[in-house]
């Protein structure tokens, strides 16, 4: 086996598909006269036009991939252009990746998709147009990063996942603000940190921009085996101010963006019977797990 740059894989003898491959005897040792002739190939292109992105200097990667020959191309372009990738025959999927967007597929739905198990093969034994692919603007989120004193931050990777992975990625710009869009309704959990500080939060997008500011501190999160609670509540131990309160889902409750100290954790029923921990807060990441 053997791989151009251009991202096509060749099996002996001159296959795409590992199954349809030649085996080669080396019960003498050695074999001889093993070629690849990569020019042989009849190369087909696919292409298409780009549209929907709000900014022409946005950098695009188009890329396809064949999950049974392992073959791929891609070719990156800025805004609204047409792309093209030359391909020998197979069956591809098709992704878009642009900045500050979430990740899309082609699907035959004729409107991109956001999970790539939903992407839909694309059957190339010709030169392939397909036509627009409009990237939505759908929703974002979008505001500041800053430490746990409030100083803006810059430079810092604000990631966010869907229940299928990683959506979309921004990096905050000198005055501390990032924003993501593209993105579908939906349920996201959005990640930042650095070596002082991290943050962690559950949202969801219902229709509308989200406007989420984010303060790297440190985190405490746990479990709750006991499904009367619904809410857990913090405060702070010396003196009993209230400091935050953060639903139970699946079992689970967290605190992103905490200062370091002494806390007592509340888990309440709808009801409002209580039952509260103590936990002194000392790492980046904190545990406090209610059974």
């Amino acid at each position: 086996m053997i791989a151009a740059a251009s991202g096509v894989i060749l099996v002996y003898d001159q296959q795409t598909e590992w199954a349809e491959g030649t085996p080669v005897d080396l019960s003498g040792g050695s074999a001889g006269d093993i070629s690849f002739d990569f020019g042989a190939l009849e190369m087909h292109t696919l292409s298409g036009t780009l549209s929907g992105l709000a900014d022409e200097n946005t950098r695009v990667r188009v890329y396809v991939w064949d999950e049974a020959s392992w073959v791929t191309g891609s070719e990156t372009v800025l805004g609204n252009q047409t792309f093209s990738v030359e391909l020998p025959a197979g069956n591809y999927k098709l992704g878009v990746s642009a900045e500050g967007y979430a990740e899309a597929y082609h699907s035959d739905t004729n409107a991109m998709v956001y999970d790539r198990p939903d992407a839909t093969p694309i059957s190339l034994d010709e030169d392939a147009d397909m036509g627009t692919l409009s990237l939505s603007q759908g929703y974002s989120i979008s505001g500041t990063v800053q430490d746990s004193a409030g100083a803006l931050l810059a430079g810092i990777s604000v990631e966010v996942y869907s229940e299928n992975g990683v959506c979309a990625n921004w990096v905050s710009d000198s005055s501390g603000a990032y924003e993501i869009a593209g993105l579908p309704n939906g349920e996201y959990t959005v990640i930042a940190s650095n070596d002082e500080g991290m943050y962690e939060n559950q949202v969801e997008i219902a229709s509308a921009d989200l406007m989420l500011d984010i303060a790297l501190g440190v985190i405490l999160r746990g479990s709750v085996s006991d499904a009367a609670f619904t809410m857990v509540k913090l405060f702070e131990a010396e003196n009993g101010d209230f400091v935050a309160e953060a639903p139970v889902e699946d079992g689970a409750y967290i605190f992103p963006g905490l200062e370091l100290g002494d806390y007592a954790v509340v888990a309440v029923t709808e009801s409002g019977v209580e039952k509260a921990l103590s936990v002194s807060i000392t790492d980046i990441e904190n545990m406090m797990d209610f059974n």
